[in-house]
């Protein structure tokens, strides 16, 4: 709300339902990423490979629904992919115990290389006109983009806290010995949680192909960090055990005003990523401190 208010201050059209619009549309693919990354920080992973699944996700929708009569399939097998990718990060990370930073960044730089020998490292092109036309209509000045965003979060929000597997999530990132000896089940939870993150990447991608009307490589790496980032700020752990999607909602935000601020400002993109950082650093240390006080109290 503090940046929000700053902003209206400096640029007087910020408030305004046009440019939130705006700032919505762009937040959403951040946003839906962010979800599936919510889901796997509270069950004490990480996922690198995100960004990378939303490049992928991205050119599949430019390059596949072009000119497809069957659109909605090619869509449902592009979100299917990026379900499968995650599925395997997840069959990695408990089958094989491999470290979840080291299995999932191995798994972006495959999903990389496929993307490459797909685009053959060409960028452009456009998506389906019915999948850039329901990502940017306006209803109310908000894009379509953002309706998506909405409906990931009620099912993000329902998922962690009104269902078994969200109770499960959350058990397995408190203590994942404790559950097993309780009779959870570790593999079936990690591999959903992974596969739920690339599912929510390859929406994630579908939407930034729509919202831009284009398909790039590497255009989706971006998103990788600032997920993490998004999450951290709503104030999830990521030892695991702790979260929300609706403080992931408010990181989102955060980054969003924060960089929409400085880009109205006319701050260099390398001056916006050190301010992101920086306040990213600033957030951690509050957090660090009322967890101190409240241990002390």
């Amino acid at each position: 709300v503090v940046l929000m208010l700053l902003a209206q201050l400096q640029s007087g059209n910020f408030l305004t339902v046009s440019h939130l619009g705006v700032l919505l549309g762009i937040a959403a693919v951040l946003g839906i990423a962010a979800a599936g990354q919510t889901v796997v920080v509270i069950a004490a992973g990480i996922d690198l490979s995100v960004g990378a699944v939303i490049s992928a996700a991205d050119v599949l929708t430019v390059q596949w629904t072009a000119d497809t009569d069957q659109l909605t399939l090619t869509l449902l097998v592009i979100v299917g992919l990026g379900a499968a990718v995650g599925a395997l990060n997840g069959a990695g990370v408990s089958l094989l115990a491999i470290n979840p930073m080291v299995m999932t960044l191995g798994m972006a730089a495959v999903v990389s290389g496929f993307v490459l020998v797909v685009t053959d490292g060409q960028s452009g092109g456009q998506p389906h006109p019915a999948i850039s036309g329901s990502m940017t209509s306006r209803v109310g000045g908000i894009p379509g983009a953002v309706a998506v965003w909405v409906v990931v979060a009620i099912v993000a929000i329902v998922v962690l806290h009104y269902t078994t597997f969200g109770r499960r999530i959350y058990a397995f990132g408190s203590n994942a010995r404790a559950s097993e000896l309780s009779g959870l089940r570790r593999t079936p939870t990690l591999v959903g949680v992974y596969a739920l993150s690339g599912a929510l990447a390859a929406v994630a991608g579908i939407v930034l192909a729509g919202y831009t009307g284009t398909g790039a490589y590497g255009i989706g790496d971006q998103y990788t960090l600032t997920s993490v980032a998004a999450v951290v700020i709503g104030g999830a752990s990521l030892l695991g055990g702790r979260g929300s999607y609706v403080g992931t909602i408010a990181g989102v935000l955060v980054l969003a005003v924060l960089d929409d601020a400085l880009s109205a400002a006319a701050v260099p993109i390398a001056g916006r990523q050190i301010a992101q950082g920086v306040a990213i650093i600033l957030i951690l240390l509050v957090y660090g401190r009322e967890r101190r006080l409240r241990t002390a109290s």
